[in-house]
């Protein structure tokens, strides 16, 4: 990679979320109580891990679990929510822009599978490429065959990108 070249985040987090799964699997194979402690203390790690790359990220990323509830979440992704997310009133995710939560994670059902789409919203309107994609959640769970899922969502600011378009014509 180019000296002062920004990494692609999604690449990142897509590469995190395969990373995660092998180190996951790999775990499965032990057994007894050695196992579930070690789960547990790489589930912290890579809880951890995920925490850290999240908050250096300067787009929004939230990760969320199968219910829609919001598990890690950085200052970006956080105001991107509030501006195209709509929650419920224990905060789990109903839908993000146009797209409801049901019907993401519909889409979401397969392995490596990632939905992308753009919403503008507000006055004046922001522009946000908005792409989901399964990952594996960094929890601690005794014995998790399969492995337990949830879907990362990376929210990029496109609004300068649609204004230049629109000013070429």
């Amino acid at each position: 990679e180019a000296r002062g070249a920004r990494a692609d985040p999604l690449q990142i987090l897509e590469q995190e979320a395969h990373l995660s799964k092998i180190r996951h699997q790999k775990l499965q194979v032990e057994d007894g109580q050695r196992a579930t402690a070690r789960v547990a203390r790489a589930a912290a790690v890579e809880s951890a891990r995920l925490e850290t790359m999240l908050q250096a990220l300067s787009e929004g990323a939230l990760l969320v679990n199968d219910r829609g509830e919001v598990l890690k979440v950085n200052e970006a992704g956080r105001a991107c929510l509030r501006r195209v997310g709509r929650l419920d009133e224990a905060g789990r995710v109903l839908a993000v822009g146009d797209m409801s939560f049901a019907d993401l994670r519909a889409a979401l059902a397969e392995d490596q599978t990632r939905e992308t789409w753009e919403v503008a919203e507000g006055d004046p309107p922001r522009h946000y490429s908005i792409t989901a994609f399964r990952m594996p959640l960094p929890q601690a769970t005794e014995g998790a065959i399969p492995v337990p899922w949830g879907l990362g969502i990376l929210f990029r600011d496109i609004t300068e990108r649609r204004q230049a378009e629109e000013a070429l014509g």
